[in-house]
């Protein structure tokens, strides 16, 4: 059995804003037993992740 715990996204910078885009307004923490995991989002089964760059 596992847990999803939903946290508000920051939109304070391009990055939050760029994760907001392409994830949703939404994270969350998955537990399973002692495991924790932190994703950006999800769709259906999916695990979505985001990661901003400046180059």
């Amino acid at each position: 059995m596992f847990q999803v715990c939903p946290k508000q996204t920051p939109n304070n910078q391009p990055e939050d804003t760029f994760e907001i885009k392409y994830t949703g307004e939404w994270n969350y923490q998955i537990e399973a037993g002692s495991t924790k995991v932190f994703i950006d989002g999800y769709r259906g089964k999916i695990i979505l992740e985001t990661k901003y760059f400046i180059n």
